[in-house]
């Protein structure tokens, strides 16, 4: 198994876990309200969900072909919906969708300035516009966002949560033998980070706690796996950990709300997507006696998606 996940707990992991929970309470990083902050002219809600929609299809997709880490896409929404509802609370006037769009495509930018600079250096964002803005536009809005913003460009990520949460459940506790395999970690990981990128396309979830949309996909994906791959008990111990060192259970009503929220989202384009949410199970391991709710009847009946969800 990877090293990077299975260092025991320490100290250290858990403390960075209590210093995004406490990122993510300031309001400098909330998000609220994207709505009635952008196209406020527009009555038709439908259309706004649409211009939204297809920004963040886009970005996803300047993402995949620049090769970037597609979570600066969430990073980057996460600038857009706080302008957005900063510019509207401040100045009382809503962005335009075509100013909605260049805040898009310049906190895509910035993203990249900071989380991937190489790549910046050799993509001319402006290019990507199809030659509707230029330098000029990108830097105005540049001036406006980091101004709005007040610099607070590094926010808490559901898969920053995703990525502390799954070291907590396979990392090795006290008096725990389990020796995890790199299958078994690879499926968590990868359908937990999915379900953290199918939120940043919803405008409720979006405006979630990072925190309870992470936690609320590790709890679906771990739902999906056979309990002779994933016992009780270091299931319970993961529920205890996360619960005395940030007070967060599958219990709480953000975490409900967002865990029900992430299943129908899903589910809407079941048929699109690129990653299936099926149970995993060991075939080196006998199944014989393998517990008939080893499963959640939710997943279990989760339809195989293939195809691609992110559209060329």
């Amino acid at each position: 198994m990877d090293d990077q996940w299975s260092a025991p707990r320490s100290t250290d992991l858990l403390d960075r876990l209590s210093v995004l929970r406490k990122k993510e309470e300031l309001p400098e990083y909330q998000c609220s309200h994207w709505s009635h902050s952008i196209c406020q002219q527009d009555k038709d809600t439908t259309k706004r969900d649409l211009l939204r929609e297809k920004v963040c299809d886009w970005q996803y997709k300047v993402a995949d072909r620049c090769n970037l880490d597609r979570e600066i896409v969430s990073i980057s929404m996460s600038y857009l919906e706080r302008f957005s509802f900063m510019t509207f609370s401040k100045t009382g006037k809503s962005l335009s969708s075509e100013n909605y769009q260049l805040a898009a495509m310049t906190s895509l930018s910035i993203a990249m300035k900071l989380f991937d600079p190489k790549t910046m250096q050799s993509t001319c964002i402006t290019s990507l516009s199809g030659g509707r803005f230029n330098k000029e536009n990108v830097a105005e809005m540049e001036t406006a966002i980091l101004t709005f913003l007040s610099w607070h460009l590094i926010p808490a990520t559901p898969l920053e949560f995703v990525r502390s949460f799954i070291r907590i459940l396979f990392s090795p506790a006290e008096n725990q033998t389990e020796i995890f395999d790199e299958a078994l970690l690879n499926h968590v990981f990868e359908m937990s980070r999915f379900l953290t990128e199918l939120s940043v396309w919803d405008d409720f979830l979006v405006k979630q706690k990072p925190s309870a949309v992470a936690f609320a996909s590790i709890m679906i994906t771990v739902d999906s796996v056979d309990l002779l791959c994933l016992s009780h008990e270091v299931r319970g111990g993961f529920l205890k950990c996360v619960e005395d060192s940030i007070g967060l259970t599958r219990e709480c009503e953000n975490v409900v709300v967002a865990e029900r929220k992430i299943r129908e989202v899903y589910l809407k384009c079941a048929g699109d997507c690129p990653i299936k949410m099926e149970p995993f199970v060991d075939d080196n391991i006998p199944h014989e006696a393998s517990s008939p709710n080893s499963h959640s009847s939710r997943n279990s009946d989760s339809p195989d998606c293939v195809g691609s969800f992110f559209h060329a």
